[in-house]
């Protein structure tokens, strides 16, 4: 008689468990479909980071609170209405230039590893720059194939363009990656 005892609390258990997993998980969607947006990612500019029909998710409130850091991925509103991915590299008040495939910030070589590729075309940072107040600069991580902060129809963007950053990308079947 006790064996059966027994094994109904571990059943009850089991499914209190299984309700409780289920509880949070429905609470951790609703909050970010209702706090966070999703978005598609279109072309190859953000490679090998984000493809092309990738979807993120992205935090809408974060930038309420602290401010945009280097190597962040950000969704910005671009002045044509577009909406696009890009990563912070620059902040405001900093003088950057892009010389010889590199990324200098105040007269030093920013470290790249694991984010942006080489920059072969500096664009407008061919001449030192100096990011103005509230504004940033952005690079696509695969610089040969990005509308980014080097072009004059995007150049430095200005912190109320920024949406939010990006957190969670879903790629194809069970590609799922924190970012």
């Amino acid at each position: 008689m006790n064996l059966y005892v027994t094994e109904d609390r571990l059943f009850l258990r089991v499914l209190q468990w299984a309700a409780d997993l289920a509880a949070v998980a429905v609470m951790a969607l609703f909050l970010a479909l209702t706090l966070g947006r999703e978005i598609r990612i279109e072309g190859k500019s953000m490679e090998p980071v984000l493809h092309d029909g990738d979807i993120v998710l992205v935090d809408q409130i974060c930038y309420n609170f602290l401010k945009p850091s280097r190597f962040d991925l950000a969704v910005v509103q671009l002045t044509d209405g577009r909406q696009t991915v890009k990563r912070i590299v620059g902040l405001p008040g900093e003088r950057l230039q892009i010389a010889d495939g590199r990324i200098y910030i105040n007269g030093t070589v920013l470290d790249t590893r694991g984010t942006i590729g080489e920059v072969m075309v500096p664009g407008e940072a061919a001449s030192e720059l100096e990011i103005p107040a509230g504004h940033y600069f952005l690079l696509g991580d695969n610089t040969g194939s990005s509308e980014d902060s080097r072009s004059r129809q995007v150049g430095f963007v200005s912190r109320d363009q920024i949406l939010g950053k990006v957190w969670f990308r879903i790629g194809g079947l069970a590609d799922l990656e924190f970012l």
